[in-house]
């Protein structure tokens, strides 16, 4: 039906490798095990769902019940689990390599600011994507896919990562402050 609204649910589920027992166990009780409840309880509902390595583990040991449920819910093709790094590494991080660095932020967009270089990709999409076409530049952009920021910003932008513009951000914002 064209009257339908169409919406795609992502959870994102993480605890890091090291993390306290009792915030695994806690977060699993409040967050994690009645979202996969909820789930099982409504099968009409789709999502995409995603567990940090760390946190599988955990539930593995600690709550097969939830483990089962999600091996359920994927064989009755209600949801698809989404893969990432096991540990989401960072730079000096376990296993990691060079395009590891970038894992987490190209992966799950929305932590881009948790990063000091996304300050500076925030900023160069910001001063690129204004006025009325913003929309379909972005989309544009988008369609790129998961390469390294660099190249990714050259498709967006047409230049590499910078601090240009968010120096400029700054500059005007101070220049502003000073009126």
């Amino acid at each position: 039906m064209a009257d339908r609204l169409r919406l795609a649910l992502v959870f994102h589920q993480h605890q890091p490798a090291g993390n306290f027992p009792s915030v695994f166990q806690d977060v699993t009780e409040r967050a994690y095990a009645p979202l996969v409840a909820s789930l099982y309880r409504h099968p009409e509902v789709k999502a995409s769902l995603h567990f940090s390595g760390p946190l599988l583990d955990w539930l593995e040991a600690n709550r097969p019940d939830v483990i089962g449920d999600l091996a359920d819910l994927v064989r009755r093709g209600q949801i698809e689990l989404l893969s990432g790094g096991y540990y989401e590494p960072v730079l000096g991080g376990k296993d990691t390599n060079l395009l590891g660095v970038y894992s987490h932020m190209v992966h799950s967009f929305l932590y881009l600011p948790d990063y000091p270089i996304g300050h500076f990709i925030a900023f160069q999409l910001e001063e690129k994507l204004r006025g009325p076409r913003s929309g379909a530049e972005f989309e544009r952009a988008a369609s790129f896919g998961r390469v390294t920021p660099d190249l990714w910003m050259q498709h967006a932008t047409g230049s590499n990562v910078s601090a240009d513009p968010l120096l400029r951000a700054t500059e005007a914002a101070l220049a502003q402050e000073a009126r």
